[in-house]
């Protein structure tokens, strides 16, 4: 008998005899190769590959002694010694079907490693491994069953979206599922950490004057730019931009007034907008300025109006827009709306003023300084108690594109600047009993056939839960 070594492994080889030989110094885990010649194992030939017997003890099922895998043959043509290694990672990952049922489990944790076998004892790092783990699987041929990716609890950061296609569906007989282990509560999380002592009060003098008195000392700044978050997404008409999150709670971007609504009284078109160019001209768009007088108590504090957007139902009841305006006039208590203003905004209707520095005057309110990368923040009594985050993904933060028999069970989305999750196409996939809030839509279904969302809780969006 002659050995040799494959890595840290003895390969030992005698001559057609058939017996196992052992490529992982443990009995617990072999792999048996059969008809095998002496000495160094060939360039090119056929081995016959015997899957092993795997215990409880390193399963990835983690299942009790007497639930262990059947062993199974296989072929697998080894063209260079080289890729034996990748023939027996392979291996591994059959290995952990279950002899009754052909499926098969992987485990991810928040702490865990992508370099793990993804067992319970060795999890998986990311949603990612534990995809392109059962792609293996299902590219040999081996998944007879159903697949489970259990995922263990904590927060799992997501800095881009967790897409799953057309290869990696289930069928009716050995479907796909994705859920959260036990009862332990699994958040993916698109936000970014800010630290209680990265925020320190206001110094800076422009900026405490414009602060109402009541809240100078009290108001407390963070430099984002600082903590390498630079990117702030665009504070649009509706939705979109960052967003700031604390205690699990969304925090109000600084408004007026501070509960309810303005009333816009009157309106009527006074003249060209001087913003407007000889291009938007030829596009189409008039480039009029829309004046009209508000009811309320004016905002006398306002010095700038840059980044100021006014939100309400400007025509009708059902109809929730905004625009920038251009403009005001405190003694007349008149706003002036620029080009892209509606051309015929209906009297009393309502609306309200965001993101104005002046306006932080209530616990919990903000604002964002996108030029400086500055936020200020006027902290409720909780603060640092829980964690405060900010919204940084933008993109969808589940996708599930012309997928089949896949299930979402149990896992919470939150903190995001876009869509909890899109199922595009496919047939027979679930989003079940899953929590998605703290983002700008819920759940987008968007064709495909028996696709369902079913027991979710979906709160605290910017629009619309289903689609």
């Amino acid at each position: 008998m002659s050995t040799g070594r494959l890595g840290r492994y003895p390969i030992s080889s005698r001559k057609r005899t058939g017996q196992p030989v052992c490529l992982f110094g443990s009995a617990k885990c072999r792999l048996s190769l059969l008809n095998y010649s002496r000495g160094s194992l060939p360039h090119k030939r056929t081995w016959r590959v015997r899957l092993p017997v795997i215990s409880s003890e390193n399963s990835v099922l983690g299942k009790k002694p007497e639930v262990m895998c059947r062993e199974r043959l296989g072929k697998i043509t080894f063209m260079k010694r080289a890729e034996i290694h990748t023939a027996i990672v392979s291996a591994v990952f059959v290995c952990a079907l279950s002899a009754a049922t052909g499926s098969i489990e992987f485990y991810v944790a928040a702490d865990g490693s992508d370099a793990n076998a993804g067992t319970k004892q060795k999890p998986f790092g990311s949603l990612e491994a534990a995809r392109d783990a059962i792609r293996k699987v299902k590219n040999a041929g081996a998944l007879k069953g159903a697949a489970t990716v259990w995922i263990r609890g904590g927060v799992h950061y997501r800095t881009k979206t967790f897409r799953l296609t057309k290869e990696d569906s289930g069928t009716k007989e050995a479907p796909i599922v994705y859920r959260a282990f036990g009862n332990e509560n699994v958040r993916l999380v698109g936000g970014q950490k800010l630290e209680a002592s990265w925020f320190e009060p206001v110094k800076d003098p422009t900026v405490f004057k414009r602060l109402e008195e009541g809240v100078r000392g009290k108001v407390l700044r963070v430099d984002l730019k600082a903590r390498r978050i630079t990117d702030y997404g665009e504070l649009g008409s509706l939705t979109g931009g960052l967003k700031l999150f604390c205690s699990g709670r969304r925090m109000q971007l600084a408004r007026w007034p501070n509960e309810g609504w303005a009333l816009a009284r009157s309106a009527k078109v006074i003249g060209l907008d001087e913003n407007a160019s000889a291009q938007l001209a030829k596009e189409g768009k008039l480039g009029n300025t829309l004046s009209f007088k508000y009811g309320g108590e004016p905002p006398n504090r306002w010095n700038s109006l840059e980044g100021v957007w006014l939100r309400g139902y400007w025509q009708q009841e059902y109809q929730y827009d905004g625009w920038n305006p251009v403009g005001f006039d405190r003694d007349r208590r008149e706003i002036l709306l620029g080009w892209n203003a509606p051309p015929h905004l209906q009297a009393w209707r309502r609306f309200f003023a965001v993101n104005v520095l002046e306006e932080i005057d209530q616990p919990g309110e903000w604002y964002l300084d996108r030029k400086k990368g500055v936020l200020y923040f006027l902290p409720p009594e909780d603060f640092g108690e829980g964690p405060v985050l900010v919204s940084v993904l933008q993109e969808t933060m589940l996708a599930l594109d012309n997928t089949s028999y896949i299930t979402i069970r149990g896992l919470t989305f939150e903190v995001m600047r876009g869509v909890g999750v899109v199922v595009g196409g496919g047939t027979h996939n679930r989003i079940a009993g899953c929590i998605i809030r703290h983002a700008s839509q819920g759940v987008i279904l968007a064709g495909g056939t028996n696709n369902g969302v079913i027991g979710c809780d979906i709160y605290d969006l910017d629009s619309m839960g289903i689609r």
